[in-house]
């Protein structure tokens, strides 16, 4: 199932599709990041080795795998996807910051969040 994040502006930032568990193994859930999607170029954390060094890192992996490329001075843009563990990590990726709330700000198409459709 397709879903997505906006900014406040209302643009969509971020494409996903949610991966649910199988029968062999129901807690092997991911989200992927689609093509297409943007990753924010500023990042904003309060302690940048505790809160955010892991945020950092996965951002670096997909700069230097080249996972994104520049897109213009705000954001780089997926040109493959980026499947991650958990909507909190997906939502920090694209965003720069933990998100804490990812189960309810990525949403489908009928304003449906994550949470209401797979919690």
């Amino acid at each position: 199932m397709k879903f997505f994040i906006t900014n406040d502006t209302g643009r969509k930032l971020a494409l996903f599709e949610y991966k649910e568990g199988t029968d062999v193994c129901d807690d092997c859930n991911s989200i992927v990041i689609q093509k297409g999607s943007f990753m924010s170029k500023h990042t904003v954390c309060l302690n940048r080795w505790y809160d955010c060094k892991w945020i950092d890192d996965a951002r670096e992996i997909a700069i230097s795998k080249g996972i994104v490329e520049d897109f213009d001075d705000d954001f780089y843009v997926f040109v493959k996807e980026l499947s991650c563990e958990s909507p909190i990590k997906a939502a920090s990726v694209v965003l720069g910051h933990i998100e804490t709330d990812a189960w309810d700000i990525i949403v489908n198409e009928e304003g449906k969040t994550l949470r209401e459709i797979f919690r």
